[in-house]
């Protein structure tokens, strides 16, 4: 899904004009494609395995960030040619910021203390798979929905939205590291992300009911 999304936001750069040199473009595809073949490694580190995995890994992470700041260094300079609204930059950025914390959380899980960390308190691998799933990819296809007039996001609804998902995340990560600490949960946190989820939904019934003509 991030390959698909990356794909489109060159597209949307290529139909205003944007050319990337074959040989820039194939050295970030290479590292790209190597990162997402290398962090599969990542999934095993919950058996503890050889020394190897956890390099394959952190080989995979560091491609990743790599291929992700060599991307932004071809086109920084080529966004301002696509004519943002300010709720489209905001998703842009917000999105892009989610990104590399997920990629870093990617880095940070190679050393064999977070490994264990992750697979022994579940709700820190829970709150990655939401921030990458629920959040990055969430985010990327609103914008692109919205950029290319499939649907189009208020400043209320993504403020809605990301309001809901920074204080899911919080509370997510915050009951993984209670856990760590030996601290019990605090009492009425099923009912509060409950009630932060209601947030996001009524975000998303926002947006239905705006673009209730697109659909």
């Amino acid at each position: 899904m991030i390959l698909a999304l990356i794909g489109l936001f060159i597209y949307a750069l290529e139909q205003h004009g944007l050319e990337i040199p074959i040989k820039s473009f194939n050295r970030f595809l290479l590292s790209l494609n190597l990162g997402i073949v290398f962090t599969f490694f990542l999934s095993t580190l919950w058996t503890e395995p050889s020394t190897w995995f956890y390099i394959l890994s952190g080989i995979g992470a560091i491609s990743q960030i790599y291929a992700l700041v060599y991307l932004w260094y071809l086109t920084k300079n080529k966004i301002a040619i696509l004519s943002l609204s300010r709720t489209q930059s905001a998703i842009l950025k917000v999105g892009v910021a989610l990104g590399l914390i997920k990629v870093m959380l990617q880095l940070l899980t190679v050393i064999p203390y977070f490994a264990r960390m992750a697979t022994t308190y579940l709700d820190f691998t829970i709150g990655y798979l939401h921030l990458t799933f629920l959040r990055v990819i969430s985010l990327g296809l609103f914008f692109f929905m919205d950029y290319f007039g499939l649907l189009s996001m208020t400043k209320k609804s993504f403020l809605w939205y990301v309001s809901g998902f920074i204080l899911s995340e919080i509370l997510i990560f915050s009951k993984g590291l209670f856990a760590w600490m030996g601290i019990p949960t605090f009492r009425g946190y099923t009912e509060m992300l409950a009630l932060i989820y209601a947030l996001m939904t009524m975000s998303l019934l926002l947006i239905l009911i705006q673009n209730r003509s697109k659909i």
